[in-house]
This record gives structure tokens, sequence and C-alpha cells, in this order.
């Protein structure tokens, strides 16, 4: 099954698991809401989009 992902505009479409529900895990390691890394979510900006759809690929459903 497809995980629903969201397109933010910016100067171009950037794919996002971003669910605008950010809420850190306890152990601080990831996001509960799309469940990236930090170090994801930090430079998901400057990610191809080839790395950001291997990050998503690589996503708990």
């Amino acid at each position: 099954m497809a995980a629903p992902y969201t397109w933010c505009m910016a100067d171009r479409p950037l794919l996002s698991p971003c669910k605008q529900q950010c809420e850190l895990s306890a152990d601080r390691s990831h996001c509960i809401a799309c469940r990236r890394t930090l170090d994801e979510i930090v430079a998901w900006s400057s990610f191809s989009e080839e790395r950001r759809r291997q990050v998503m690929a690589n996503l708990p459903a």
C-alpha cells in the first residue's frame, strides 16, 4: 500500500512525507508522525529527488 505523501510548493515541487504534525519520539531519534530522523528532516530540502524517494521508500508504513 502506498503511503500518502504531501507535495509542498517552493521553487519546485518537493516530495515529502511530512504530515505537519511534528512530534519527536521519546529518545529524540525521529519524528513520530513522518518517521524521518532528525538528520533527514534537517537535510530534506537539500536532498535530490532520488534521495528523497530512497528515504521515503525506507520509512515504516
